[in-house]
């Protein structure tokens, strides 16, 4: 049976001290497996969150396994808490590193999908790992609030996408208006016929616990209504939850 395979930015999802290691290679214990890559803050209670409701998630069907790959804490990344998020490194320097271990577990795993999901200055990481990939290596990749400027070209995602680029934006983010600017992908979106999928923030998501606000699209409600379903095998599920 085909496995899958998630990206996001953050760590291995068990044990706390395990959120906290410094980020080694890819691990897929189950036939479905989600990779996250966090923000530059790292595995906060937020992403912890997600990563638990993902594994909750696909416990239900054929397995899902899921993986925080916390960019921040590797070794090239100097300091710690606070200091360390804004003092870090740009998390593009770490590409290279993430790509060779991605291929290294692809050579284990030839027939696995692979799913990639990045939260905010993980969506950076992300888009240099596929620009280094160039090639369809994951099945379907998700943005969440993500800190890329929204003219940046969207290409790299799509082709290392088979079924899909889907982006998460609200333009009640503020936080990545002072951070960034107005021209940024989780606010602005992506520009129309960029060949990708997108959810932007509707004031009726409030009664989901999101109002818009930077990385609240982690709220347990919003998580399971909106962004489960982008992982489902068929991707038109998220079509039938606002996708566009």
């Amino acid at each position: 049976m085909m496995s899958s395979f998630v990206v996001a930015a953050h760590v291995l999802l068990a044990t706390p001290a395990q959120y906290y290691a410094f980020p080694g290679g890819i691990e897929s214990t189950k036939p479905s497996h989600v990779l996250i890559l966090p923000g530059r803050f790292g595995a906060d209670e937020g992403t912890r969150v997600l990563a638990r409701l993902l594994q909750d998630h696909g416990s239900v069907g054929q397995g899902l396994s899921v993986q925080l790959w916390d960019w921040t804490r590797t070794p090239n990344n100097k300091g710690s808490g606070e200091s360390k998020g804004k003092a870090g490194t740009d998390p593009r320097l770490l590409a290279q590193e993430l790509v060779d271990r991605l291929r290294a577990w692809r050579s284990q795993h030839p027939n696995d999908r692979l799913y990639l999901l990045a939260l905010a200055d993980g969506s950076r990481l992300a888009q240099a790992v596929c620009e280094k990939l160039g090639e369809p290596f994951f099945e379907r990749i998700l943005l969440l609030s993500a800190t890329l400027r929204s003219d940046v070209p969207v290409e790299p995602f799509v082709r290392c996408a088979r079924t899909g680029v889907f982006n998460y934006s609200s333009d009640a983010d503020t936080f990545l208006v002072q951070a960034k600017g107005p021209a940024v992908a989780g606010r602005e979106g992506f520009p129309p016929g960029s060949g990708t999928r997108s959810l932007r923030w509707l004031p009726e998501y409030k009664k989901l616990g999101n109002w818009g606000g930077h990385l609240q699209c982690l709220s347990e409600p919003f998580i399971r209504e909106k962004i489960l379903p982008v992982f489902e095998a068929d991707p038109n599920k998220a079509q039938a939850v606002g996708w566009q």
